[in-house]
C-alpha cells in the first residue's frame, strides 16, 4: 500500500515540475507582443483552438478588406488586464472600429495569468473612416 502511494506522489510532483518548468506557460503581462495572422489557428492545450484573426462587424463590414497580420504591443498593465496596441497595414478608409478584444487561453484555469504561448486570438470590428 506504501509503494502504491509513493508512486501517485512521484506522479503529481512530476505533473507540477513539467507544469511550471514549460516553455508554453507565459505570463500574460510579460508579452510584450503578438503577431496574429489571417487564416491560422492558435494553439490550445485545454479549450478548442479559435482564430488569431476573427472579424465581427463594424461600418465596413467583414465582407471586404482583411488585414493579412495584425501586430499587438503590449502597452501597460491596469492592474486588471493588459492594455494592448494593435496596428495593421490597411488603406485609410479603414480603421479598427471599438471592438478589439485579444483573448488568450489560461494555462491551468480560465482567467489564469499565466497562459498558453500561442494561443491568442483577436476580435475585431472594422470601421470605414470619414475618407472613403
Amino acid at each position: 500500500m506504501m509503494i502504491k502511494e509513493v508512486f501517485i506522489l512521484l506522479a503529481i510532483l512530476t505533473v507540477s515540475i513539467h507544469g511550471c518548468t514549460s516553455e508554453d506557460k507565459v505570463l500574460l503581462r510579460e508579452v510584450t507582443a503578438i503577431t496574429l495572422t489571417e487564416g491560422k489557428m492558435t494553439n490550445a492545450r485545454r479549450s478548442p483552438a479559435i482564430k488569431q484573426l476573427e472579424c465581427v462587424g463594424g461600418s465596413a463590414g467583414c465582407d471586404g478588406f482583411r488585414p493579412k497580420v495584425v501586430l499587438c504591443v503590449n502597452a501597460g498593465h491596469d492592474g486588471y488586464t493588459v492594455q494592448w496596441d494593435c496596428k495593421t497595414e490597411m488603406e485609410s478608409k479603414y480603421r479598427f472600429g471599438k471592438k478589439l478584444d485579444i483573448n488568450c487561453e489560461g494555462y491551468d484555469y480560465l482567467g489564469d495569468s499565466y497562459i498558453l504561448r500561442g494561443s491568442c486570438g483577436l476580435k475585431y470590428e472594422l470601421d470605414l473612416t470619414s475618407d472613403h
